[in-house]
């Protein structure tokens, strides 16, 4: 580059006096580039919302495998079908978290009623580990319905379970339940 002019995207500088931007290159074993962790987002062609943003802050030095099945989230799966309210289940992946999903339709008629839910996790049978807050309608509204959204990661291995609180008139019925692999 001649030192009469500044230098453009054209000179192929890379993070270098201009940052210049990398289009349309095919990077194979012949090239190297270094990208700050926390700047480094893979997205799917085919549907943007499945991305694995990279973070190496728990690797030590000398680790230099990643294994990026563990990073990429999975598509979130409706599972209402197949999932009760007061129910166990355990999040089978050795190595995964699980995100679960649950709205519910809390409501307490005459505002004689409670109508809550909280997320259980832990190893027991049932699990009695609260691992979310209550999330729903408290005594004292009156003749209230409404949708409630709870969500929680559950770590690989464990029992989980939406309980319903209920005291008096108060209901909770389950209207949709999601699950992906974080």
């Amino acid at each position: 580059m001649p030192c009469n002019r500044f230098p453009s995207e054209d000179d192929g500088l890379v993070g270098e006096v201009t940052p210049a931007l990398i289009r349309n290159k095919k990077l194979d074993n012949s090239n190297a580039i270094t990208i700050k962790d926390q700047n480094l987002l893979l997205q799917n062609a085919l549907n943007t919302a499945i991305q694995a943003l990279f973070n190496l802050a728990n690797l030590s030095v000398g680790t230099n495998l990643i294994d990026l099945s563990l990073v990429a989230p999975s598509i979130p799966v409706d599972v209402t079908s197949s999932r009760l309210l007061n129910t166990t289940y355990t999040n089978n992946n050795n190595t995964r978290t699980l995100q679960i999903k649950v709205c519910a339709t809390c409501a307490t008629p005459g505002g004689a009623g409670v109508a809550l839910m909280i997320v259980l996790a832990d190893n027991a049978t049932p699990p009695v580990t609260q691992v979310s807050g209550h999330v729903g309608l408290n005594l004292g509204l009156a003749n209230e319905s409404n949708v409630f959204q709870i969500v929680a990661d559950i770590a690989p291995g464990l029992n989980y379970r939406v309980n319903a609180v209920i005291i008096g008139t108060g209901s909770v019925t389950l209207d949709k339940w999601f699950e992906i692999f974080i």
